[in-house]
């Protein structure tokens, strides 16, 4: 999870939105994944971008329904550690999908991140090494998002 500092403040929050806070840094100190999310919305003849942080694939599909009507186009990247994408670097790539399933192997719950350019990751720790998943189901599908459709829920 994101977290920062109360020294990290800046009173600009309060302008925003009531309740809303803003830091000039956050802190990400985990070897996990976590995706930037960058929508397109429509109202009415008004358009803006807005731009989340989400460590969750589930926020990403939580985020997707709240403005399924709403959606003009959505990009959600994945930035990945290095003992998940086999380098020395964090990474960060456009997502086609995720889908997450019990990996036949181990019984464990695992998400399938697919890239735009056909690399696939898990969230297992094992570069390269995509498990077979029983009661598949997809969190996110920029096709289907940019169809209107649902995924699976």
């Amino acid at each position: 999870m994101f977290y920062s500092y109360d020294y990290a403040e800046t009173p600009v929050g309060a302008w925003l939105e009531k309740g809303s806070r803003s830091w000039r840094f956050i802190e990400w100190s985990m070897d996990i994944p976590w995706f930037w999310v960058t929508l397109v919305l429509s109202y009415e003849e008004a358009s803006w971008t807005d731009t989340f942080m989400f460590y969750l694939p589930q926020d990403i599909a939580d985020l997707t329904e709240q403005h399924a009507n709403n959606i003009k186009e959505i990009d959600v990247q994945l930035v990945s550690p290095p003992s998940m994408n086999g380098t020395t670097k964090w990474s960060m790539e456009p997502i086609a999908e995720i889908v997450s399933g019990i990996a036949i192997e181990t019984s464990r719950a695992v998400h399938v991140f697919k890239c735009a350019n056909g690399t696939s990751y898990t969230d297992e720790d094992k570069v390269d090494e995509v498990p077979e998943l029983d009661n598949q189901r997809i969190i996110f599908s920029a096709h289907m998002v940019s169809l209107g459709e649902k995924p699976d829920q």
